[in-house]
Formats: structure tokens, C-alpha cells, sequence
């Protein structure tokens, strides 16, 4: 690879794309059991500066409802995303640690309430 492919894979470059894996932790009753299990997502950030999360529904979990969320995000650094969601018909506004590779994208949120993202590149 030369060193001008090497300076244009920034991560706002390297992010593009689709990504799958682990997403959040969910507890559920079965009979008088307490079960964890995790929602896998899919997320995909686009060109345009837009982002879209699509969870997958859990077996066996009637009450789940996969996740869906879009928004807009941007690099405030080279190691931080500002993402502007909406899921539910409400919009939050949340900043994330990010650390991208080819193949890998670890996203963690810089305050509570969220979930730590790994990802792996599917396209």
C-alpha cells in the first residue's frame, strides 16, 4: 500500500461501511428463571454522514422488539463521534470513543447509559 493510501484511511474513512456484532444485554423471565441474552446489530455509516442500527429479534423473547435507530454523526476528533440518534420517536444526542480499523470498530460511549460497541466489518 503506498503512504498516499496509507494518509486518506482516516478513521471517518475507515468507519464506512457495515458492521455486526454484540449489541445490548437484555434480561428476561422464563418461568421462574431470570435468562441474559444479547441482541446482535447490524450498524452501517454512510457517506453522507448518516447512520443506521438494526437489531435482530431474540428467540424466544416475546416482549423483545428488535432495535432500530438512525441519525446523523460526525468526528470531533480523530478518536470521537458526536451521533445525533432517533429511535422511538425521540432524539438524544451522544458522544462516543471510537477506534476503527479495516476490520474492527469498537465504539464506547463516553457517559453512562449506553453499551460498548465490537464490531467486525461485514461490507
Amino acid at each position: 500500500m503506498s503512504t498516499w493510501a496509507l494518509l486518506r484511511e482516516t478513521p471517518a474513512d475507515l468507519i464506512i461501511g457495515q458492521w455486526h456484532g454484540d449489541g445490548p444485554k437484555i434480561m428476561y423471565r422464563q418461568g421462574d428463571d431470570l435468562k441474559h441474552c444479547v441482541e446482535h446489530i447490524t450498524v452501517e455509516f454512510r457517506t453522507d454522514g448518516t447512520f443506521e442500527v438494526v437489531g435482530e429479534k431474540i428467540a424466544g423473547v416475546e416482549y423483545h422488539e428488535p432495535t432500530y435507530v438512525t441519525g446523523t454523526y460526525v468526528f470531533v476528533s480523530q478518536t470521537e463521534l458526536e451521533l445525533k440518534a432517533k429511535s422511538n420517536g425521540q432524539e438524544t444526542t451522544r458522544s462516543a470513543k471510537v477506534t476503527v480499523t479495516k476490520d474492527e470498530l469498537t465504539v464506547v460511549p463516553a457517559t453512562e447509559g449506553g453499551f460498548t460497541m465490537n464490531l467486525k466489518r461485514i461490507r
